[in-house]
């Protein structure tokens, strides 16, 4: 588990479920949560919260609702009361219970479509739950008492968000993909040229740490390479 402090000693601890990262956002005597992870790992996360000495949650901002960043939502909503987040974009999935499939964007992540597209009733699903719509609008500051910003950054899906933290730390979700050193173009998504758009908005927040939904952090200078790479 690691953690992040900002200046305002706001802490980010990161939660990794095996291949998806669930962020504990602390601070002002309140808490929330950045996704969730796969309902596989429901009862590690729980340990989890309870190592970290959590027993309240105010909310969970979901970046989006695919089945490996909202698969516990409905257990933390039954468990804490809590009040669980999600662009309007992506609420029916939620109350569906059931992830969308992205776009591939390598060959192989295309190919990788295919498959989920014909397993997704089986494969993507998880325990549906009551959304609590996030504004339409691309900024919105949630009601917690802390320096939090939600921001729309769509691309890897039509209702992504991240989540800005005191203007430092950006939780991003699938907008950047933190497995394969230097590279964080993620390899599903809708619109490739809205996620370079989407790194642009964050790049302008001033932050200097991006933590995405898989792997470790990425930097500013590699978040200014990869939009120099692969702007026409």
């Amino acid at each position: 588990m690691n953690t992040w402090i900002t200046k305002n000693g706001i802490r980010i601890h990161r939660i990794i479920c095996l291949y998806a990262n669930v962020y504990v956002v602390t601070g002002h005597g309140h808490c929330f949560l950045v996704d969730t992870g796969p309902v596989a790992f429901q009862r590690f996360l729980a340990r989890q919260l309870r190592r970290l000495g959590i027993t309240r949650i105010l909310g969970v901002i979901l970046t989006h609702t695919h089945y490996d960043h909202a698969g516990n939502a409905a257990f933390l909503q039954k468990k804490f009361g809590s009040m669980i987040m999600v662009h309007p974009a992506e609420a029916r999935y939620l109350k569906k219970g059931l992830s969308s499939v992205p776009g591939g964007i390598s060959v192989f992540a295309r190919v990788m479509e295919r498959l989920a597209s014909g397993i997704e009733p089986k494969m993507l699903k998880f325990s549906p739950c009551e959304p609590d719509a996030l504004p339409a609008s691309k900024i919105h500051k949630p009601f917690f008492d802390m320096p939090v910003t939600v921001m729309a950054t769509p691309g890897h899906s039509p209702g992504s968000v991240s989540v800005v933290v005191d203007r430092e730390i950006v939780l991003v979700g699938d907008c950047m993909f933190g497995v394969i050193p230097k590279k964080i173009l993620p390899p599903f998504g809708d619109d490739v040229g809205q996620i370079i758009s989407s790194w642009q908005q964050l790049l302008a927040t001033g932050c200097h740490t991006f933590l995405p939904g898989h792997g470790f952090g990425v930097s500013r200078p590699t978040v200014k390479k990869n939009i120099l790479s692969l702007s026409p």
